[in-house]
């Protein structure tokens, strides 16, 4: 017998199992590589990469899409680039606090479900931060 998720929607499915799957992350590391492997192939985007906060001197300079990054932390939401956008910087906040953001990526354009289900995970993210390791040493 086959059972199913009320929903019958196989994206939500993925979405809740990635979600447990963040839940049993060790470390901020296994969270961000979670997150840069499964993001994209969940939401159909062409990559994802996490960024810790707050980076300064060399390494955020080096960054990629920098001033996303600057503007997500700085406002605590998402923020994006091209019409449509290609590129988004997902805030990941922590009590209240921008821990991190994560750059999601589609040549063809971002569109709102794909930034809601990325901006979901962020709030998960965040949510589990205080427990994992290295948020408590940072």
């Amino acid at each position: 017998m086959l059972i199913r998720s009320p929903s019958g929607d196989p994206t939500l499915d993925r979405t809740e199992a990635m979600l447990r799957r963040l839940q049993v992350c060790g470390s901020a590391e296994q969270a961000a590589f979670l997150v840069a492997e499964e993001l994209p192939g969940l939401v159909g985007a062409d990559w994802a990469a996490f960024f810790a906060a707050p980076a300064a001197g060399r390494d955020a300079a080096e960054r990629p899409h920098q001033s996303l990054i600057d503007a997500a932390l700085a406002h605590s939401c998402v923020y994006s680039h091209g019409e449509p956008p290609t590129v988004a910087a997902v805030p990941v906040c922590s009590a209240g606090t921008p821990i991190g953001v994560i750059l999601i990526g589609r040549a063809a354009g971002l569109c709102g479900p794909q930034l809601r289900t990325a901006a979901l995970v962020a709030e998960h993210a965040g949510a589990l931060a205080p427990s994992l390791p290295l948020a408590k040493t940072a």
